[in-house]
Protein backbone atom coordinates (compact mmCIF):
# COMPACT_ATOMS: atom_id res chain seq x y z
CA UNK A 1 0.00 0.00 0.00
CA UNK A 2 3.09 2.68 1.17
CA UNK A 3 4.75 1.54 -2.73
CA UNK A 4 1.70 2.31 -4.30
CA UNK A 5 0.94 5.63 -2.70
CA UNK A 6 4.34 6.47 -3.11
CA UNK A 7 3.90 5.28 -6.81
CA UNK A 8 1.26 7.75 -6.82
CA UNK A 9 2.38 11.23 -5.23
CA UNK A 10 5.84 10.55 -7.56
CA UNK A 11 3.78 10.95 -10.54
CA UNK A 12 1.59 13.04 -9.64
CA UNK A 13 4.67 15.38 -9.09
CA UNK A 14 6.02 14.44 -12.05
CA UNK A 15 3.26 15.40 -14.33
CA UNK A 16 2.44 19.17 -12.56
CA UNK A 17 5.94 19.60 -13.13
CA UNK A 18 6.06 18.93 -16.69
CA UNK A 19 2.87 20.84 -17.03
CA UNK A 20 4.48 23.63 -15.00
CA UNK A 21 7.64 23.35 -17.90
CA UNK A 22 4.73 23.14 -20.70
CA UNK A 23 2.85 26.50 -19.48
CA UNK A 24 6.30 28.03 -19.19
CA UNK A 25 7.48 27.24 -22.75
CA UNK A 26 4.05 28.18 -24.14
CA UNK A 27 3.47 32.09 -22.20
CA UNK A 28 7.62 32.49 -22.10
CA UNK A 29 7.33 31.76 -26.17
CA UNK A 30 5.28 30.25 -28.21
CA UNK A 31 2.45 33.01 -27.26
CA UNK A 32 4.38 35.92 -27.70
CA UNK A 33 5.64 34.32 -31.39
CA UNK A 34 1.69 33.89 -32.01
CA UNK A 35 1.05 37.03 -30.94
CA UNK A 36 3.79 39.38 -32.62
CA UNK A 37 2.60 37.07 -35.96
CA UNK A 38 -0.99 38.36 -34.86
CA UNK A 39 -0.26 41.51 -34.54
CA UNK A 40 1.68 42.06 -37.97
CA UNK A 41 -1.08 41.01 -40.08
CA UNK A 42 -3.71 42.99 -38.33
CA UNK A 43 -1.33 46.03 -39.38
CA UNK A 44 -1.20 44.68 -42.89
CA UNK A 45 2.57 44.12 -42.81
CA UNK A 46 4.52 40.81 -43.45
CA UNK A 47 5.51 39.42 -39.95
CA UNK A 48 9.21 39.66 -40.67
CA UNK A 49 10.65 40.16 -36.98
CA UNK A 50 9.57 40.63 -33.40
CA UNK A 51 11.77 42.66 -30.77
CA UNK A 52 9.50 41.37 -27.83
CA UNK A 53 11.61 37.72 -27.55
CA UNK A 54 14.52 36.59 -26.70
CA UNK A 55 15.82 40.18 -27.73
CA UNK A 56 14.56 39.99 -30.82
CA UNK A 57 13.31 36.85 -33.13
CA UNK A 58 13.22 36.27 -36.77
CA UNK A 59 9.10 35.23 -37.71
CA UNK A 60 9.04 35.18 -41.37
CA UNK A 61 12.08 32.85 -41.98
CA UNK A 62 11.70 30.94 -38.70
CA UNK A 63 10.19 27.46 -39.21
CA UNK A 64 9.20 27.05 -35.33
CA UNK A 65 6.44 29.71 -36.09
CA UNK A 66 4.98 29.51 -39.54
CA UNK A 67 4.22 32.83 -39.80
CA UNK A 68 2.77 32.13 -43.75
CA UNK A 69 0.27 29.70 -42.50
CA UNK A 70 -3.70 31.34 -44.14
CA UNK A 71 -4.83 30.22 -41.19
CA UNK A 72 -3.14 33.00 -39.16
CA UNK A 73 -3.79 35.46 -41.89
CA UNK A 74 -7.35 34.93 -41.41
CA UNK A 75 -7.29 34.86 -37.62
CA UNK A 76 -5.57 38.16 -37.41
CA UNK A 77 -8.76 40.10 -38.31
CA UNK A 78 -10.24 38.79 -34.49
CA UNK A 79 -8.31 39.72 -31.21
CA UNK A 80 -5.43 37.79 -30.59
CA UNK A 81 -7.34 36.41 -27.52
CA UNK A 82 -9.96 34.86 -29.37
CA UNK A 83 -7.68 33.84 -31.93
CA UNK A 84 -5.76 31.93 -29.83
CA UNK A 85 -9.20 29.79 -28.19
CA UNK A 86 -10.32 29.42 -31.87
CA UNK A 87 -6.91 27.98 -33.52
CA UNK A 88 -6.79 24.58 -31.47
CA UNK A 89 -10.49 23.85 -31.56
CA UNK A 90 -10.55 24.32 -35.52
CA UNK A 91 -7.26 22.44 -36.17
CA UNK A 92 -8.73 19.40 -34.03
CA UNK A 93 -12.09 19.68 -35.84
CA UNK A 94 -10.19 19.44 -39.08
CA UNK A 95 -8.29 16.65 -37.74
CA UNK A 96 -11.07 14.42 -36.81
CA UNK A 97 -13.18 15.19 -39.99
CA UNK A 98 -9.34 13.61 -41.84
CA UNK A 99 -9.63 11.06 -39.97
CA UNK A 100 -12.93 9.84 -40.64
CA UNK A 101 -12.69 10.52 -44.23
CA UNK A 102 -9.35 8.89 -44.40
CA UNK A 103 -10.96 5.77 -42.25
CA UNK A 104 -13.86 5.79 -44.48
CA UNK A 105 -11.62 5.83 -47.51
CA UNK A 106 -10.42 2.84 -46.66
CA UNK A 107 -13.16 0.73 -46.41
CA UNK A 108 -13.69 0.91 -42.84
CA UNK A 109 -17.43 0.52 -41.10
CA UNK A 110 -18.87 4.34 -39.72
CA UNK A 111 -18.17 2.82 -36.04
CA UNK A 112 -14.29 2.47 -37.03
CA UNK A 113 -14.25 5.79 -38.60
CA UNK A 114 -15.49 7.28 -35.09
CA UNK A 115 -12.94 5.41 -33.57
CA UNK A 116 -10.30 6.39 -35.33
CA UNK A 117 -11.63 10.00 -35.59
CA UNK A 118 -12.12 10.32 -31.71
CA UNK A 119 -8.54 8.12 -31.02
CA UNK A 120 -6.32 10.41 -33.21
CA UNK A 121 -8.12 14.08 -32.18
CA UNK A 122 -7.98 13.27 -28.49
CA UNK A 123 -5.11 11.57 -28.19
CA UNK A 124 -2.63 12.92 -25.86
CA UNK A 125 -0.52 14.12 -28.57
CA UNK A 126 -3.04 16.01 -30.25
CA UNK A 127 -4.21 17.16 -26.64
CA UNK A 128 -1.14 18.50 -26.02
CA UNK A 129 -0.38 20.26 -28.85
CA UNK A 130 -2.24 23.24 -27.53
CA UNK A 131 0.72 24.22 -25.81
CA UNK A 132 2.91 23.95 -29.17
CA UNK A 133 0.80 25.94 -31.74
CA UNK A 134 3.50 25.78 -34.28
CA UNK A 135 3.29 21.83 -34.69
CA UNK A 136 -0.86 21.83 -34.50
CA UNK A 137 -1.56 22.28 -38.68
CA UNK A 138 0.97 19.59 -39.34
CA UNK A 139 -0.87 16.81 -36.76
CA UNK A 140 -4.17 18.18 -38.78
CA UNK A 141 -3.15 17.75 -41.69
CA UNK A 142 -1.75 14.60 -41.62
CA UNK A 143 -4.41 12.38 -42.13
CA UNK A 144 -5.91 14.75 -45.24
CA UNK A 145 -2.17 14.29 -47.03
CA UNK A 146 -2.55 10.26 -46.50
CA UNK A 147 -5.80 10.20 -47.64
CA UNK A 148 -5.02 11.94 -50.65
CA UNK A 149 -2.05 10.24 -51.48
CA UNK A 150 -4.64 7.22 -51.42
CA UNK A 151 -7.55 9.05 -52.85
CA UNK A 152 -8.24 7.03 -56.33
CA UNK A 153 -11.96 8.18 -57.52
CA UNK A 154 -11.01 11.41 -58.88
CA UNK A 155 -9.36 12.29 -61.82
CA UNK A 156 -5.81 12.10 -62.04
CA UNK A 157 -5.24 16.53 -62.28
CA UNK A 158 -7.56 16.54 -59.58
CA UNK A 159 -6.01 13.92 -57.10
CA UNK A 160 -2.52 16.21 -58.01
CA UNK A 161 -4.50 19.45 -57.22
CA UNK A 162 -5.37 18.08 -53.51
CA UNK A 163 -2.31 16.64 -52.75
CA UNK A 164 -0.24 19.38 -53.24
CA UNK A 165 -2.62 21.64 -51.89
CA UNK A 166 -2.64 19.86 -48.61
CA UNK A 167 1.09 19.86 -49.05
CA UNK A 168 1.51 23.39 -49.80
CA UNK A 169 -0.09 23.59 -46.40
CA UNK A 170 2.08 22.15 -44.22
CA UNK A 171 5.47 23.49 -45.89
CA UNK A 172 3.69 26.72 -44.84
CA UNK A 173 2.67 25.81 -41.45
CA UNK A 174 6.75 25.40 -41.36
CA UNK A 175 7.47 22.64 -38.55
CA UNK A 176 9.90 20.51 -40.28
CA UNK A 177 9.36 16.98 -38.53
CA UNK A 178 5.47 16.99 -39.23
CA UNK A 179 6.48 17.72 -43.09
CA UNK A 180 8.76 14.63 -42.86
CA UNK A 181 6.25 12.85 -41.27
CA UNK A 182 3.66 13.35 -43.47
CA UNK A 183 6.44 12.79 -46.44
CA UNK A 184 7.45 9.78 -44.93
CA UNK A 185 3.31 8.05 -44.37
CA UNK A 186 3.35 9.31 -48.19
CA UNK A 187 6.27 6.74 -49.02
CA UNK A 188 4.99 4.27 -46.65
CA UNK A 189 1.11 3.78 -48.28
CA UNK A 190 2.95 3.72 -51.86
CA UNK A 191 5.31 1.01 -50.56
CA UNK A 192 2.86 -1.22 -49.08
CA UNK A 193 -0.58 -0.75 -50.09
CA UNK A 194 -0.21 0.44 -53.99
CA UNK A 195 -0.17 -2.67 -56.43
CA UNK A 196 3.37 -2.47 -57.40
CA UNK A 197 2.56 -1.81 -61.55
CA UNK A 198 1.16 1.81 -59.53
CA UNK A 199 3.68 2.47 -57.41
CA UNK A 200 6.57 3.85 -59.95
CA UNK A 201 3.31 6.21 -61.01
CA UNK A 202 2.32 6.75 -57.68
CA UNK A 203 5.92 7.68 -56.58
CA UNK A 204 6.27 10.28 -59.50
CA UNK A 205 2.76 11.73 -58.82
CA UNK A 206 3.56 12.43 -54.80
CA UNK A 207 7.18 13.45 -55.53
CA UNK A 208 5.29 16.28 -58.41
CA UNK A 209 2.50 17.13 -55.55
CA UNK A 210 5.85 17.59 -53.28
CA UNK A 211 7.40 19.78 -55.75
CA UNK A 212 4.04 21.94 -56.30
CA UNK A 213 3.11 22.34 -53.01
CA UNK A 214 7.07 23.69 -52.11
CA UNK A 215 6.39 25.87 -55.33
CA UNK A 216 3.36 27.55 -53.47
CA UNK A 217 5.30 27.54 -50.85
CA UNK A 218 8.47 29.35 -51.84
CA UNK A 219 8.17 32.62 -49.60
CA UNK A 220 8.43 30.52 -46.33
CA UNK A 221 11.01 27.87 -47.85
CA UNK A 222 13.54 30.41 -49.41
CA UNK A 223 12.74 32.77 -46.41
CA UNK A 224 14.06 29.71 -44.34
CA UNK A 225 16.77 28.33 -46.65
CA UNK A 226 18.55 32.13 -46.21
CA UNK A 227 18.32 32.12 -42.57
CA UNK A 228 19.50 28.70 -41.61
CA UNK A 229 23.02 29.81 -42.28
CA UNK A 230 23.10 32.57 -39.93
CA UNK A 231 21.88 30.14 -37.23
CA UNK A 232 24.07 28.83 -33.97
CA UNK A 233 23.98 25.46 -35.29
CA UNK A 234 24.21 26.03 -38.88
CA UNK A 235 27.96 28.04 -37.94
CA UNK A 236 28.67 25.35 -34.79
CA UNK A 237 27.01 22.78 -36.08
CA UNK A 238 24.96 19.57 -34.13
CA UNK A 239 26.44 16.30 -32.58
CA UNK A 240 23.76 13.04 -33.82
CA UNK A 241 23.71 12.55 -29.69
CA UNK A 242 22.58 16.07 -29.52
CA UNK A 243 19.82 16.18 -32.14
CA UNK A 244 18.76 12.44 -30.55
CA UNK A 245 18.22 14.64 -27.45
CA UNK A 246 15.46 16.36 -28.94
CA UNK A 247 13.57 12.84 -29.86
CA UNK A 248 12.49 9.83 -28.00
CA UNK A 249 15.63 8.23 -27.18
CA UNK A 250 16.47 4.66 -29.60
CA UNK A 251 16.17 2.64 -26.07
CA UNK A 252 12.80 3.70 -25.53
CA UNK A 253 11.82 1.45 -28.74
CA UNK A 254 12.41 -1.32 -26.72
CA UNK A 255 8.51 -0.46 -25.18
CA UNK A 256 6.80 -1.85 -28.68
CA UNK A 257 8.09 -5.13 -26.92
CA UNK A 258 7.92 -4.71 -23.44
CA UNK A 259 5.67 -2.24 -21.85
CA UNK A 260 7.09 0.35 -19.80
CA UNK A 261 10.42 -1.00 -18.53
CA UNK A 262 11.82 2.41 -17.97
Amino acid sequence: MKNSTKSISRNLIISITVFLVIAAILSAYNLPMERSIHDAWARGTLPVWTPEVSGGRPLAPNPNVGAFYPLRVLLSRVPFPLAMRIFPVLHWMAAGIGMLVLVTALGRSRSAAWVGAVTYTFSGVAVAEAFFPHILPGLTLLPWIVWAAAWRSGSGPARLLVLSGFFALDFLAADVFTIALAIGCVGLWIALEEDAPRRLGAAGDAGLAIALGALAAAPQIAATALWIPLTNRAILGIKLADSVFFSIHPWRLLELVVPYPF
